[in-house]
């Protein structure tokens, strides 16, 4: 008997060992958070594609009036972008909780299977039917962790696609007078490497959205 519980043994240990090799959850979901709300704000706020602000500015200045704002401000200063954000900080908190106390619990009975197929204080059919237990668990949490990265991509373009729309429709209020032909955003870093300060007009943007979204928020918390 203890020679065929013997023969378990490597299923034991290669569950141990995919679980060791399988990437962190967590930090990937991280990583993902980190990078995802700049990079799709962008992304919605430039068009994704074309030319950069520079040339396309240099190129109908001479037909049009044109106007700046700096992207990094509105997102670091604008109120909606700064709830957006702190959302999406917290969902991803609640999931790295509950991903790293089923993987320490999965982990644990991991380890317990492992020193009973070595203190040989365990049959072959309770080896097998464990394993076969463990083997499944950790395919329900590699699938749990892709699913919960899948949602809260999903939650970010949604919110990002929000946060674009309403700083376009706040842009066409703003300019409904039409003093501007064009509006461009430029990015610290970015292709735009001179703009007159006096065509910025960040801060002037960025106060009528705060206030908009002050007025829009009143009484609901």
């Amino acid at each position: 008997m203890s020679e065929e519980i013997n023969q378990e043994m490597p299923s034991a240990e290669s569950c141990c060992t995919a679980t060791s090799k399988r990437p962190n959850c967590n930090q990937i979901i991280t990583i993902v958070l980190g990078i995802a709300v700049i990079v799709l704000y962008i992304l919605h706020f430039t068009g994704g594609k074309g030319n950069s602000p520079a040339i396309t500015a240099a190129s109908t200045a001479v037909n049009g009036k044109i106007a700046f704002i700096n992207a990094d401000s509105i997102l670091s200063q604008y109120g909606m972008a700064k709830e957006i954000k702190s959302q999406l900080e917290d969902k991803v908190k609640k999931v790295q909780l509950e991903l790293s106390t089923r993987e320490q619990s999965f982990q644990k009975r991991v380890t317990d299977f492992q020193q009973k197929i070595q203190a040989k204080s365990i049959s072959q059919e309770q080896a097998q039917k464990t394993n076969d237990q463990l083997a499944q668990e950790k395919q329900s949490l590699d699938g749990l962790s892709g699913q919960y990265q899948q949602l809260i991509g999903q939650q970010q373009q949604e919110l990002t696609v929000a946060l674009h729309d309403t700083i376009a429709n706040y842009l066409k209020r703003f300019n409904k007078e039409g003093k501007f032909d064009y509006i461009f955003n430029y990015r610290n870093g970015g292709d735009l490497l001179f703009q007159n300060p006096g065509l910025d007009i960040t801060n002037v943007v960025l106060k009528g959205l705060n206030e908009d979204y002050k007025k829009h928020n009143q009484g609901k918390k």
